[in-house]
């Protein structure tokens, strides 16, 4: 233990890769799936993918979204992730390919977004609201200070949860996808737990797809 503070203590002060190419902040950045890629939103507008041996580029994302990224998130598999823009869209893509999947135009300001964990529940929550340097001046109603929840296959939304009086600036949901944390700009920190109708909704809708009967 000891020989290894003394490492850590003496190690070079310097990176061992550096990647470059974003003009602009760096909002977000995720190791990949294995660690065999980073990648990286920024407010240059784009989605990057590096190798991070060599700190060579190895995809991007431009000209898709037009303000700055503010979050990335991945699925629990690491097949998908979701970003979240300045320019109101929420964006779903596959990993792999950085394919976008879907979209969805939520007419308010995000600054994060989460993808449920549960294959029974293909949710997006999404959380946002007026920018911060208005909040003091503006009702929580109108300020849009909800999360939003969103189905990624029949591309509508489900509701949304109030309970913030600031901008909602983080979001996760809880490894058993059963309830989501959200951090403002209040100052608070919400654990929300999802009721039955959560876990229903997406088994309804199919059944109403196929014309079958719901219990």
């Amino acid at each position: 233990w000891v020989d290894q503070l003394d490492n850590l203590a003496n190690h070079p002060d310097c990176p061992r890769t550096t990647c470059l190419g974003h003009t602009n902040k760096i909002q977000r950045c995720l190791w990949g799936p294995i660690n065999r890629s980073m990648f990286s939103g920024s407010d240059d507008t784009t989605l990057r993918v590096w190798s991070p041996e060599t700190g060579e580029q190895k995809g991007i994302v431009e000209g898709v979204h037009n303000k700055k990224i503010t979050d990335v998130q991945f699925s629990w598999d690491m097949t998908c992730l979701v970003t979240s823009c300045g320019d109101h869209w929420v964006r779903l893509f596959e990993t792999s390919s950085l394919t976008l999947l879907k979209a969805f135009n939520t007419e308010r300001n995000i600054n994060s977004a989460s993808i449920s964990p549960l294959a029974s529940c293909p949710y997006l929550i999404v959380g946002g609201g007026q920018d911060a340097m208005s909040v003091t001046t503006t009702a929580a109603k109108q300020g849009n200070f909800h999360c939003s929840f969103f189905d990624h296959v029949f591309d509508d939304e489900l509701g949304s949860v109030s309970g913030h009086f600031g901008p909602v600036n983080a979001l996760a949901y809880a490894p058993h996808g059963r309830s989501y944390t959200s951090g403002g700009e209040d100052g608070y920190v919400r654990i929300q737990h999802f009721d039955a109708d959560y876990f229903d909704a997406f088994d309804k809708k199919v059944a109403e797809a196929n014309g079958t009967p719901w219990p």
